[in-house]
């Protein structure tokens, strides 16, 4: 191998060390440097009963991620606004707090290591409770896991037709939560 091509490798080299360090991604394959780290926010469906997500991501830090479902309104309209407002229902603070429009989730997180998967979590879910809420949106609790690094598959699967949604904006979010 020529000088030129061996500084231009060992400058490959150094660059590509120097990205995974600043990315999180020691250890990792060039693949895995690829994945979305979270927060991630996907659109979903949630209002068509088989309506699936599927996702691969890169947990860097050990902490609980909370999962929730986020549903837009039109911003400053505050018809649309109300109208939401209904289905969505009232906070886990509130007395009885009432989780409003039926909505039934599978949320399933595999883990990968070499060769192997294996279910970190795999959960039907029908309670999720108002948590906050925006300019044009309210969220939606899941559940929180907490989450060791590593590559992980995310498969969320909506169980039940929620007529109501229909022409609605909602999103699937995982973000991580402060406390560990």
């Amino acid at each position: 191998m020529s000088k030129s091509r061996t500084l231009l490798a060992s400058i490959a080299s150094v660059l590509l060390s120097f990205y995974c360090a600043l990315t999180g991604c020691v250890g990792q394959s060039t693949s895995e440097c690829n994945l979305p780290v979270p927060p991630i926010r996907l659109p979903f469906a949630v209002q068509n009963k088989g309506a699936k997500i599927e996702t691969e991501l890169l947990i860097i830090e050990e902490k609980e991620y909370i999962f929730q479902l986020s549903f837009i309104f039109k911003e400053n309209n505050e018809l649309d606004r109300a109208r939401l407002k209904k289905l969505v229902g009232e906070t886990m603070q509130d007395q009885g707090g009432d989780p409003s429009i039926p909505i039934s989730l599978r949320l399933k997180i595999s883990s990968f290591s070499v060769n192997n998967e294996s279910f970190v979590y795999d959960q039907e879910l029908s309670k999720f409770w108002l948590i906050s809420w925006g300019a044009d949106s309210f969220e939606k609790r899941i559940v929180g896991v907490k989450l060791k690094p590593g590559h992980y598959r995310i498969n969320v699967e909506s169980l039940n037709d929620i007529p109501k949604l229909i022409g609605t904006s909602v999103f699937f979010t995982m973000a991580y939560s402060n406390r560990l």
